[in-house]
Parts: structure tokens; sequence; C-alpha cells
């Protein structure tokens, strides 16, 4: 019988226990989150809803101290009761109410000073920078018949020039800026006056296009442009899987705001910089390519395969290959992501290819004034040509000295291999 006792008081020790917890948790629950907001929206008033949160916080912290106490007894319910009307008991429970009555008043007290400065002075939260692309109407970004950002449709067979053709994403296509100020175009107009009528850039870039698919366009025109150099622009967002699923996760973590936001500029400034905070190391794990070890494994040897197939593909065609790394235009003077400059340093050894990493010109730099707007990390026309200057000596230096040869006028058509 006594142990029969025992298992009856010890139900009614979970039932204390877990019923509470349950009816506290399901109000924390997501959905029940959304339906406050959907009543907010729909004419509830606000400080109602603050008022229920502020209630359902006192329940909780009551419940709290009970489940302690229960604990305290060792879930004995008569030395729960005993502990009710001890002497000393109640004199500790009124210390700690005390301490806890005196900690709440001096928090809401500063709280409510805070609040006071921050309307007194009209502290906002801060805002995230706008879209910039509507500043830019008049950025052409047609293309040729070909599909490439070029003004010719097709290339003649007695142009003599060496061909260097930029594989790439938007930052090889250029798409913040107009066609002149383009990364090939500016590499162009450099050799130019170095190396007159010797050098003919041609753009590849395709928006949004990872390496894999930068294969597919290199395979697709090679026929087309015969290209004797290519030069494979690699922007850091390429080391991450799902460009457009992140961004809009991003965005939206930047951008939704709380009730509390609405209720409150000190609460809102906090809310905001959180969600800040949150942006910022989001957007790290993404261009490390992933928000773990084994994630960040599994885009690297990916990327790399991607790297080595384009790599194979082109020098399979008598075509010389070479890498450029662009670096994130953003917080130069403490940049983060040198891990993966190194990363991508040795691969390039490994695969005994040219190679050259701006973030060498880049570092220390102001970002902001390179970028096309503080939201748009492609470069502007400056950012082009800093790049523009670095790319052209390197091209000039360890790339086109591999066909010495042919820098020269030559008499005859020339012969490329695999045509």
């Amino acid at each position: 019988m006594r142990s029969v006792k025992a298992i009856t008081i010890h139900r009614r020790v979970l039932l204390a226990i877990a019923l509470p917890a349950g009816l506290l948790a399901s109000c924390k629950t997501p959905l029940f989150l959304a339906l406050c907001e959907t009543a907010w929206q729909h004419g509830l008033t606000r400080w109602l809803i603050v008022g229920f949160f502020l209630a359902l916080l006192a329940a909780e912290a009551m419940y709290f101290v009970t489940l302690m106490r229960f604990v305290r007894a060792r879930g004995k319910v008569d030395r729960f009761n005993a502990m009710a009307v001890d002497t000393k008991e109640l004199a500790r429970r009124r210390r700690w109410k005390f301490r806890w009555a005196a900690a709440t008043l001096a928090t809401l007290s500063g709280g409510l000073i805070a609040e006071t400065g921050f309307r007194l002075f009209d502290i906002q939260p801060p805002t995230a920078p706008g879209d910039c692309q509507a500043d830019l109407p008049d950025v052409d970004v047609s293309v040729n018949a070909l599909g490439i950002r070029e003004t010719w449709d097709e290339l003649s067979s007695d142009d003599e020039r060496i061909r260097v053709a930029f594989l790439g994403d938007s930052f090889t296509f250029g798409v913040s800026v107009k066609p002149e100020n383009t990364l090939p175009r500016q590499v162009s107009r450099i050799l130019t006056e170095t190396m007159p009528d010797r050098v003919l850039t041609i753009n590849l870039g395709e928006i949004a296009a990872a390496p894999a698919r930068e294969l597919e366009v290199y395979e697709a025109l090679r026929d087309a442009v015969e290209p004797d150099v290519v030069v494979q622009i690699v922007n850091v967002n390429d080391f991450g899987a799902h460009l457009y699923q992140i961004l809009e996760d991003l965005y939206h973590l930047r951008d939704d705001r709380l009730i509390v936001g609405d209720t409150s500029l000190l609460l809102g400034y906090i809310e905001k910089q959180i969600r800040y905070w949150m942006v910022w190391n989001t957007t790290l794990g993404y261009y490390r390519g992933g928000f773990s070890p084994e994630e960040r494994a599994d885009s690297w040897l990916r990327f790399e395969r991607d790297m080595r197939a384009c790599r194979e593909r082109i020098e399979a065609n008598g075509d010389t290959y070479a890498i450029v790394l662009f670096p994130w235009l953003y917080n130069l003077d403490h940049y983060q992501l040198r891990d993966m400059h190194r990363r991508m340093r040795d691969m390039a050894a490994s695969m005994k290819v040219p190679y050259l990493d701006l973030l060498e010109v880049f570092v220390g730099r102001d970002g902001e004034a390179l970028r096309v707007c503080p939201m748009d990390t492609h470069p502007n026309a400056e950012g082009y040509r800093i790049a523009a200057e670095r790319i052209a000596q390197f091209l000039r230096d360890d790339v086109l000295p591999l066909h010495a040869d042919r820098i020269d006028p030559r008499s005859s058509t020339k012969e490329r291999a695999g045509s």
C-alpha cells in the first residue's frame, strides 16, 4: 500500500509539473505567436497582446518558484506542505521575494528611463540600406546574338589578336555598370596602352552562374569565339550553394519586425541590433560554404570538383587556363574571409595554373566606396578599374608570355588546337 501511495504522490507531482509546463510551452509555439500577430493585424490592440505576454511571464515565474519548491521537497507532498508553514522557510521566501522585487523594479526603472531617453532624443532603430537598382536606370545590360555582353555578333577569322575570354558570374558580366566599365572592357583598355592591337578581351560572364554553369557557357561558345586564354573570375560567393534561397532568408531575417519593435523604441533598437548580428553571422556562414563543418566540407568538395573540371576541359582544347579570385568588398580593414582565400590559393597551387588573388589590391580600402551601393557588393566602375589594372599586369607578366610567339604581328591565319 505504501508503494502505491508513493506512486500516486509522484504522479501528482508529475502532473503538477507537466500540465503547467505544457500550457506555458504551447503559448510560445510559432503557431501561437503567428495567431497573436494575425490578431494584432486585424485590430486587436497591441497593449492587450503585450499584457497577455506579461501575464504569461508572471505565470511562468510563479510556476518556476513552485517547481523549485517541489524540487527542494524532493517530490513529497507532506514535506512540500510543511515548507509552506515553516517559519524559517517563510522568512527565506520573503527575502527572496524582496530581492526579486527589487531587481525587477530596478530593471523596469532602468528600462523606463532608457525608453524615455530614446523617445526624448528620437533614437530610432537602425535601418537597413535600401536597394540601389532604381538609381541605375541607364545601365544597358543587353547582350549580342551569342548571348554575351559584347557589341559584336561574330569575330572575323582574320582577327589575329590573342583572344582572352573571361568566364564568371555577374561580377564578370558587370550587371551594375555600363558596358564600357565592365571588367573585361577595362582590362582591354589597359592592355591596349602597352600592347596595341595585340589582345582582344571577351566577356563570357553570365548572371548567377556557378563554375559548373560557366563550363557549359565556355563549351557552348568556344567554337564561336575561339579563345586562346580563358580567365575564370571566381567570386567568394561561389563557395556557397543555394544563393538566392539564402539571400531571401537573409532579407526576411533583416527586414521582419516583432510587435515589441512597434511598441518600444528601446526594444526595437535591441531587436534590430540582434537581427543584424544574426544576418552578419549567417552571411559569413554562407560565404564559407555552410553553417557547419560538414556543410562547408561538402561545398568545398563540390566547388573544387567543378573548378578542376573547368581546367581539364579548357586545357584539353589547347587553351591557357588561369584563375582570378575577387574578394568580398566589405569590411576590408578587418577582412573576415582570409581562410577561404588561403584554401583557394592552395587549390590553385595543386592545379598548377596561373592564379591571382585580388584581395592584395583591395585590402585596407574603403569597400563602400568601391561597391555600387551599401547593399550591393558588386563593384562600381572604380572598383572594376582597380581590379582591371592588377589583372592586366597579371596577364602581361604570367599568362601572355606563354603566347610570346603570337604577340608580334603574324602573316598567317592563326591555328588553334582542336579547330
